[in-house]
């Protein structure tokens, strides 16, 4: 272990035993021997400073927390978390104009960060009334049940120093590049990062939710049944775990989709997803139709399948501005699965390009009752309001 390390693990401990200035001392003489060249446990810098500043932030002393989470942004600039702490440290500063704007980046980067919904959410509906309420700010004692509750990025304001409480926080970043590798469709490193997250937390509930969409993406039932399971075990409040859960348990016997090859229908898909990316509109969509015969054609066919492959279909009318097919297209998935969040959001889209705001920001919000973890619905809902 690095000195870095070992001097940021003292200075945890001066913290947790009130003893802040020393705790301030001992973060000074730990930065001053970081290399990143050394083998730092995957600590880095970025952790270093977000300790600092919510150190600082828990003295009240809010320009200078402001200071290091700001050099922290620098370091990692599209870290959710950062941006939540930058918008709780202007709320105490009444820059409320500047934490918005914090806090709207930090909904974006993260839609799981729900904290920063709220305060968002105060902000634009109150923005005269107290934000953050005293009992919260401050308490160690709120930050170790916040913990116990694992809502992580509210305990984190006031950084308890507990050690699990740190490996959580490593680990969430290789859990949220598992994520956004997942919904570029590449599995395999996913995989990887969400194993790396559980070699530094074993009892990470995202990490083992991750692996689950893992294994379902690649048709392993059990694996990815088991998966989901520990995940709810580790915290049943986990929305994607449990929809995971619930979507696993819906697909077909083998007996029924017999004349299917999945293989072929995942590689159409991932082709037009190809497409969809570089904006082949026609492409995608030509390839999604053939599927969607193909798919209509077997009895007993998947109904998740079905709905994931409209709804695809649906954002890529979209991308050609084909309001209406688009309609269509979302309002058909969601007669197959009703519980599909994407196709809430897809809806959402379709009343946004109409400028029908208060229908869009309905259907954001169902996208969202749906699923908390849907990203997409998160943003939107973030830019309508910022429009109504």
């Amino acid at each position: 272990m690095s000195l870095f390390v070992t001097q940021l693990q003292e200075s945890f401990s001066l913290f947790k035993a009130g003893q802040y200035d020393e705790c301030l001392l001992k973060l000074k003489e730990a930065k001053a021997v970081f290399s990143e060249k050394e083998d730092n446990s995957n600590v880095t810098l970025e952790d270093y400073l977000m300790f600092e500043g919510g150190v600082f932030y828990h003295l009240k002393r809010y320009t200078e927390a402001l200071s290091s989470f700001e050099a922290a942004l620098k370091e990692n600039p599209k870290s959710s978390a950062t941006c939540l702490h930058l918008g709780k440290t202007l709320i105490q500063l009444d820059e409320l104009e500047a934490a918005k704007t914090m806090l709207e980046y930090a909904v974006l980067y993260d839609s799981q960060n729900s904290l920063a919904a709220e305060l968002l959410a105060k902000l634009e509906e109150e923005p005269d009334t107290q934000i953050l309420p005293a009992d919260e700010k401050d308490s160690l004692d709120s930050a170790l049940k916040l913990f116990e509750q694992k809502n992580y990025s509210e305990s984190l304001q006031v950084l308890t120093a507990v050690e699990a409480e740190y490996k959580e926080l490593l680990a969430s970043v290789y859990n949220f590049k598992g994520f956004n590798l997942l919904a570029l469709r590449q599995t395999e490193k996913a995989k990887e990062a969400f194993e790396q997250a559980m070699r530094i937390n074993p009892h990470s509930s995202q990490a083992y939710a991750g692996m689950g969409e893992v294994m379902y993406l690649q048709n392993k039932d059990d694996e990815s049944t088991k998966m989901f399971q520990k995940a709810v075990e580790l915290n049943p409040n986990n929305q994607f775990a449990i929809s995971g859960l619930k979507k696993a348990g819906q697909v077909a016997p083998a007996s029924e989709v017999a004349d299917i090859d999945l293989g072929q229908i995942e590689a159409a898909i991932e082709k037009a997803f190809g497409a969809y990316s570089t904006k082949q509109f026609d492409e995608s969509l030509q390839i999604l139709s053939q599927t969607e015969k193909r798919l209509k054609a077997i009895k007993n066919v998947d109904g998740m399948l079905m709905s994931r492959l409209l709804n695809f279909k649906g954002f890529s009318y979209l991308g050609k501005q084909d309001k209406d097919s688009a309609r269509a297209t979302f309002e058909e998935a969601l007669k197959i699965n009703p519980d599909s969040s994407q196709s809430a959001t897809g809806l959402g889209e379709v009343f946004y390009m109409e400028n029908n705001l208060q229908a869009a920001k309905e259907m954001y919000e169902w996208g969202i009752k749906l699923n908390p973890e849907n990203k997409l619905a998160v943003s939107c809902l973030a830019k309508v309001n910022a429009l109504l």
